[in-house]
């Protein structure tokens, strides 16, 4: 490997110890949890958004910064993220974590809702800095409004608390406003 003037060879190996590369930083989805995003003709009443923050576990020295804080929204706004009004979810945990997840409840007025959300100080141990712009879900397809009943009896001049019989007509009726509102058959 080498010699000095005198002739002297110098035999011994020496080995680095590993590098450890990372360049991605950690990513954040937005999920249903159960699956329970609702459909546009079959509406959930409620639902949970789950927001999960995930970095790669590929070397020993990966793994999520300890804590962050991430920025959540929602909207029926599908195109544009919203500007203001945004509330912060602020999580503690251990550095090194793969994953870490939060939940969110859906607002509680039917319609087709997108949650946004904005990792404002999310980075690894690396120091790799999640983008801080606006990340939406898929939507979700929330009708908490109840149908009504009608309930009609058509005979004319029958005294009240009576014992009669007659046509009684019920009528279900959904206000139909979205596009996913509707009465289900059974």
């Amino acid at each position: 490997l080498g010699k000095d003037v005198a002739g002297n060879e110098y035999t011994t190996t020496i080995k680095s110890e590993a590098f450890y590369i990372d360049r991605t930083a950690p990513e954040v989805t937005i999920t249903a949890k159960d699956n329970k995003y609702g459909t546009a003709t079959n509406a959930v009443q409620s639902s949970k958004a789950v927001v999960t923050l995930r970095d790669d576990m590929t070397n020993p020295y990966s793994g999520l910064e300890t804590g962050a804080n991430i920025q959540y929204k929602w909207s029926t706004d599908g195109t544009n993220a919203p500007t203001s009004g945004f509330s912060t979810a602020s999580l503690s945990y251990t550095g090194g974590a793969g994953i870490k997840t939060f939940e969110v409840d859906t607002p509680t007025t039917t319609d087709i809702w997108y949650l946004w959300v904005k990792p404002t100080t999310l980075k690894d141990r690396a120091g790799n800095q999640t983008s801080t712009a606006a990340i939406k879900s898929a939507a979700f397809y929330i009708d908490r409004t109840a149908p009504t009943v009608t309930l009609d009896k058509t005979t004319a001049g029958a005294a009240d608390n009576a014992v009669y019989s007659s046509t009684v007509t019920v009528t279900l009726k959904d206000d139909g406003t979205t596009p996913y509102s509707g009465l289900k058959a059974g």
